[in-house]
């Protein structure tokens, strides 16, 4: 697809994104930041980018591109949860808590998946409550869920035999 449509930012973004899924974190990195040099107003750039900063241990650069993805989606709760896991890792607690606190607001008015909530705790250390909400966005189908297994940072969970058998209901 890139070769056909070099200039798509879709695209681009895509490609960032199996370079993620394929531990190649630094072609990963360099692929977003092109895809933003194409659309500087794209949050799903940032938002890969903010996954592979933080496998690579860069949690101050994955605080800044998700703050940034958060801002230029207009307050998705996917954007808002993952920055709230993002300031856990980086030591800010209250950050992070704060934002779940936000998130609980949000759910009063609007749907917010468990899955958007599911990072902070775990980047908190509460792998209990974060297992709860794996499971929630299990039930309720939560697409997003498709990626659990690529994403690096649940690399703490696959001890949890909890985490094993959602895996296997999901067929991954």
């Amino acid at each position: 697809g890139q070769r056909l449509d070099p200039l798509s930012i879709d695209v681009n973004t895509v490609v960032g994104l199996n370079f993620y899924v394929k531990r190649r974190y630094d072609e990963a990195i360099a692929q977003c930041r092109k895809a933003m040099e194409l659309d500087p107003g794209f949050f799903l750039a940032y938002w890969i980018l903010g996954f592979s900063y933080l496998a690579k241990g860069m949690t101050h650069e994955a605080v800044m591109s998700w703050r940034k993805a958060q801002e230029l989606s207009e307050g998705s709760g996917l954007m808002l949860g993952s920055l709230g896991g993002a300031y856990a890792l980086s030591g800010q607690r209250d950050e992070a808590l704060k934002i779940l606190d936000r998130l609980g607001e949000m759910e009063k008015k609007i749907y917010v998946s468990p899955l958007q909530k599911f990072l902070i705790p775990l980047c908190l250390g509460n792998r209990d409550e974060a297992m709860d909400q794996l499971e929630g966005a299990y039930r309720e189908r939560a697409s997003e869920l498709a990626f659990i297994k690529a994403v690096v940072i649940t690399e703490s969970l696959r001890p949890d035999p909890r985490f094993t058998a959602l895996l296997k209901k999901m067929g991954l």
